[in-house]
Parts: C-alpha cells; sequence; structure tokens
C-alpha cells in the first residue's frame, strides 16, 4: 500500500527546520505526546545532518497482539538524513517488530 501525505507549514523551510532540530522543540513533543522520541544517534557533516530517532509508546499493544508481535509495545527507530542545500530531509523507519514485513519512508 502507497500512502502519501502533505504537510503545509506557514514559515520558511529555513525556519522550520532550525524549529524541528531544536532540543526544545523534542522536549515539547516528548511532553505533550503518548510517545518518547528520543535521539539515538546524529552526525553532523556541515552539509548533512543525521540522526537516528527511537520512538516509544507509553501503552502497551493488547495482549493477543502481543502475542503474535512478541513485543509489548510497537518501539521503532527511524533514519533521518537533512541535506542542507536542498532543504530536504529523507526518512525511512526501521520497525522493531516484524522486520522485513513494514517498508516506511519518505521524503
Amino acid at each position: 500500500m502507497k500512502l502519501e501525505v502533505h504537510h503545509r507549514f506557514d514559515c520558511t523551510p529555513e525556519h522550520y527546520w532550525e524549529m524541528y532540530w531544536h532540543e526544545e522543540f523534542d522536549s515539547m513533543l516528548n511532553e505533550r505526546s503518548t510517545v518518547t522520541r528520543e535521539i539515538i544517534d546524529e552526525n553532523d557533516d556541515g552539509n548533512v545532518l543525521y540522526r537516528r530517532l527511537r520512538f516509544t509508546p507509553d501503552r502497551e499493544l493488547p495482549r493477543a497482539a502481543s502475542r503474535i508481535l512478541g513485543s509489548t509495545k510497537l518501539i521503532y527507530e527511524q533514519d533521518n538524513y537533512l541535506d542542507r542545500a536542498k532543504g530536504v530531509m529523507t526518512w525511512e523507519v526501521l520497525p522493531t517488530v516484524l522486520p522485513g514485513k513494514v517498508n516506511a519512508k519518505g521524503t
């Protein structure tokens, strides 16, 4: 299944990326969300900013789903690459359950 989603933000791309990568934004997301977003790896060569994030929901999966998936929570990691020159970020989800069964990525 392919899904296409577009988001429109009322600001310049530079302002958006500055906000998106800011520590205060991460803190705000963690405070207001039921999913913890944790930075587990980061590299910045000046042209490309890379981050691997881990997303952990507060709630556990229903018992039947957790038996099938072999996990009590639907935890996943995501690789983000921001190309500063292009103002474009590519991302890919790396599921911790059912590896190879889910393909989620985008630009």
